[in-house]
């Protein structure tokens, strides 16, 4: 009877009850959800103007995801009647808010080539945007195919 208290836990440590079975994980992506051209043509100023750093500060007082401006600020709230800060830009979600904001108000087509000039009027940064819009279309080709694997 010792010899078989003894034995007791090696035996269970060997032939443990059985346990509940849980499902396997399923590591298959989630289809994608489509995003549309204005959604890219954000993300590509935001990779343009912050590399997507909300806490960015630019040399010109420009501040946050897309470096707003207090000028900017202060004509969202003008053409929409809200009362954002400057500081409000750091902030992701007030942000992109105020950027639709401006957007909505004189850009109400979505107009790419629009949108690009009201946000920065330079040369430069029109090519960048486009440059790195095209870099994301690219992105989201690939993205898709490994998806739908």
């Amino acid at each position: 009877m010792k010899r078989l208290l003894l034995l007791l836990p090696l035996l269970l440590a060997c032939n443990p009850a059985p346990q509940e079975t849980v499902d396997p994980i399923d590591y298959s992506p989630e289809p994608a959800e489509e995003i549309t051209d204005w959604d890219k043509l954000i993300l590509a100023m935001c990779l343009t103007e912050s590399e997507f750093r909300p806490d960015a500060v630019g040399t010109q007082g420009d501040l946050g995801l897309l470096q707003i401006r207090a000028i900017y600020v202060e004509e969202v709230n003008r053409v929409s009647g809200t009362h954002y800060i400057h500081e409000d830009a750091f902030d992701i979600d007030k942000s992109l808010e105020m950027f639709s904001l401006m957007q909505e108000h004189y850009n109400p087509g979505h107009d790419i080539e629009v949108a690009l000039r009201y946000h920065n009027k330079a040369a430069w940064y029109r090519r960048r945007v486009l440059d790195n819009l095209e870099f994301i279309n690219r992105y989201e080709e690939v993205r898709n195919k490994l998806i739908l694997r």
